[in-house]
């Protein structure tokens, strides 16, 4: 056999002897699948679920209840002369904080704090004269705030300091005699401004 076909037939041996295979990368990257896999793995690890539970969140603010209050005089009121009277004020609006006492026309208070307090009176004057008439908030029976008038309405509004348990209350003084009118205009109302220690 000459020397050149005996090595094309080596050759030809050569190439049937060797197969090749075709390996497709399954790291994530490649298109195909196979079933030797890489280091990092072709499936992804499946993602375990979890109820999740609810927690509450508290405040750490503490509420508290608004304190303020509102009455009217529901009926007619005689006035004697020169006598340091209440006034009665036996028809309650609201009272958020439980602290005025329609009973007694008076509000006690449950916080130590800073007030606004606003009183009001329709006076009518019998017989009708010229008389001086003054108006009165007092604390624990004493005088806070004071205001003087000729009759007719008159009205007075103060800010001051109370401490738990003080009572508040509104009173009148005439020269000559007369009457308190059960009117929307005749009024005691209240509210805290800011707490205090």
């Amino acid at each position: 056999m000459p020397m050149k076909k005996q090595a094309v037939k080596i050759k030809a041996a050569a190439k049937g002897s060797v197969k090749t295979k075709k390996v497709v990368s399954t790291s994530g990257y490649g298109l195909g699948s196979s079933k030797k896999k890489s280091g990092y793995g072709c499936k992804p690890a499946k993602a375990v679920s979890k109820p999740v539970k609810s927690v509450a969140i508290k405040s750490c603010k503490k509420r508290s209840r608004k304190s303020a209050f509102r009455a009217l005089a529901n009926q007619t009121q005689p006035i004697p002369a020169s006598t340091f009277i209440q006034i009665e004020f036996s028809q309650e609006q609201f009272d958020l904080g439980r602290e005025y006492n329609p009973a007694t026309s008076t509000f006690r208070a449950k916080r130590s704090g800073i007030y606004t307090f606003v009183a009001s009176v329709l006076f009518n004057i019998t017989p009708t004269a010229a008389s001086s008439v003054i108006l009165f908030i007092t604390v624990n029976n004493d005088p806070v705030a004071v205001k003087s008038g000729g009759g007719g309405f008159i009205d007075i509004t103060t800010i001051v300091k109370l401490k738990n348990g003080d009572d508040v209350q509104v009173r009148f003084l005439s020269e000559q005699p007369g009457e308190i009118i059960a009117d929307g205009a005749t009024r005691f109302e209240g509210v805290l401004n800011r707490v205090t220690k």
